[in-house]
This record gives C-alpha cells, sequence and structure tokens, in this order.
C-alpha cells in the first residue's frame, strides 16, 4: 500500500507477490486489499499514459480474476467487500479499454453480492450504474429504485441517475437529473447550500452547449437560496451566460442586481458593463 502510495507500483507488485506466496490461509485476505490498492492506484500519475494504462489493466485483471476464485464456497467477513470491490473494478476496467465483457463480469460479481445480503443497497446502486453502460437504461432505473426501497435516500436516487446519464453521454439529461436531486433534498436551506455542487452541475450545461438551461439554473440558484444573500459569482456567471447568449440587456439588469446587494463591487461591474456597449 505504501508503495503504490509513492507511485512506485512496481515495487508494490513486487510486494504483494511476496505476500501472495505466504501462508495459504491469508491469502484471501491479502488479495482482497491487493485489488483494493490496485484500484485506486490506477489514479497515480505513473498510469496516466495509455501504454502503462495497458499494463496496468492487464494486471489488475489478472489480479480480479484471482480474487473472485478464491472468494468462490469461502463466507469469510471480506466476502462481501470482496464482490463489490470486483465490480468497481470490472467497471473501472472498461472505462480503460472499453471492453463490455468487463460489464458481464461486473454483472457476476454484483448478481453474487446481492444474493449473499439481498437487503444490502449498495449492490443495486453499482448495478444500476452497469445497467446504464450496458445501454439497459430501464433495467438500471430500476436497480436504483430498489435501492431506494431500501433507504428512502431520493436525493441519492437522482445523484446516481444523473452520473448515470453522464456516463453513458447524456450530458443534458444529467444535468436535468442531478438539478432534481437539489430540488428534493433540501439543498437550498440554510446550512445546506454548496456553491461546489452548483458549479459541476452549471459545468454540466456548459459542457452540453445549453446556455438557456444553464442562465434558467443559476436563476433558480439565486431564487431559492435561503439566509444570506445569493454569492456574488452566482450573479456574475448568470450575467455572463446571458453575455455569451447575445442578451445583453438581460446580463445588464443581473450586473446591476449584483451591485445592489454588493456595492463594493461596482468597479469590477462596470469593467463588465463595458464589455456590453454597442
Amino acid at each position: 500500500h505504501e508503495r503504490f502510495g509513492q507511485t512506485k507500483p512496481d515495487e508494490g507488485f513486487e510486494f504483494a507477490s511476496r505476500a501472495l506466496a505466504g501462508p495459504g490461509f491469508m491469502r484471501n485476505e491479502i488479495s482482497y486489499y491487493l485489488s483494493e490498492n490496485l484500484f485506486f492506484a490506477r489514479r497515480l500519475p505513473s498510469y496516466q499514459n495509455q501504454e502503462a494504462l495497458n499494463q496496468f489493466s492487464q494486471k489488475i485483471a489478472e489480479i480480479s480474476q484471482s480474487l473472485e476464485k478464491q472468494l468462490e464456497g469461502k463466507p469469510e467477513v471480506l466476502h462481501l467487500r470482496g464482490y463489490l470491490l470486483l465490480a468497481r473494478a470490472y467497471t473501472d476496467l472498461f472505462f480503460m479499454d472499453q471492453d463490455p465483457a468487463h460489464l458481464q463480469d461486473a454483472e457476476r460479481a454484483l448478481g453474487k453480492a446481492i444474493r449473499l445480503n439481498p437487503e444490502f443497497l449498495t449492490p443495486y446502486r453499482l448495478a444500476g450504474k452497469m445497467r446504464f453502460l450496458q445501454g439497459r437504461k430501464d433495467e438500471g432505473v430500476v436497480m436504483y429504485a430498489k435501492a431506494y426501497e431500501l433507504d428512502n435516500d431520493i436525493q441519492k436516487f437522482y445523484e446516481w441517475l444523473g452520473e448515470s446519464f453522464l456516463d453513458i453521454g447524456e450530458l443534458e439529461q444529467g444535468a436535468e437529473t442531478l438539478r432534481r436531486s437539489l430540488r428534493v433534498s433540501g439543498f437550498y436551506a440554510e446550512g445546506q447550500f454548496d456553491l461546489q455542487k452548483v458549479w459541476g452541475i452549471a459545468d454540466i450545461y456548459q459542457k452540453a452547449g445549453k446556455y438557456q438551461k444553464m442562465a434558467e439554473f443559476y436563476e433558480e440558484v439565486i431564487l431559492h437560496v435561503s439566509g444570506a444573500k445569493p454569492h456574488p459569482q452566482l450573479y456574475a456567471s448568470l450575467s455572463t451566460v446571458y453575455k455569451i447568449m447575445g442578451d445583453k440587456k438581460k446580463a445588464r439588469e443581473t450586473t446591476q442586481k449584483m451591485v445592489q446587494l454588493y456595492p463594493e463591487l461596482r468597479s469590477k461591474a462596470e469593467e463588465f458593463l463595458s464589455t456590453l456597449k454597442d
């Protein structure tokens, strides 16, 4: 774990091989933790070029297959966690090389996890994500609905659903669904508001080129946020969107509203307003 964390994967694999060569009764646990380390090691800088990523994907596939074999018929403490890790690893492998066979492997691992504990919600959420990646959106929604039946967390339902739309490139639908998760969760209540979530959804609209939807979203946030005055950057961002859309009138009006609330920003506002002159 330390070697992977220090971006020394070759040394990490060497230590892992020595560990796996140890007592047989420890191999199941060692395989699990090795797979866990590999799953997170993909994000290391040393794996950011394609050749290294291809080599790494081979190694993680081998380790994952070994762990899956060892889990068969061994109801141990790490059994359920092992299948969940395998599902994540196989899904991660799909994102590396786009081989749909990895999604079938993930489906198999999740099926085993669900059979072990049908009341545990995480496998259903992961299964929902995997079904979307397979192009089986209706089944994915059913899986997310099953997770919702278990925890009654409507915010999580829409968050996972929204992320799944993003996974398959349906950006506008993903943004709309994530936006709905804010509405149903008390997000706009004082103490719950998080600007980073707002920027995240706005960025999705921008990538999709949906500036009208982006403007409507900013208007919604400004209207519903509770407590203190809306953050000035919300007005500044909305003004910029209107400028991009060619609606100089609304860009001016929005900037003027910001100045009314934040007079100390008048000079910055005037700089922006000067760019709107015909």
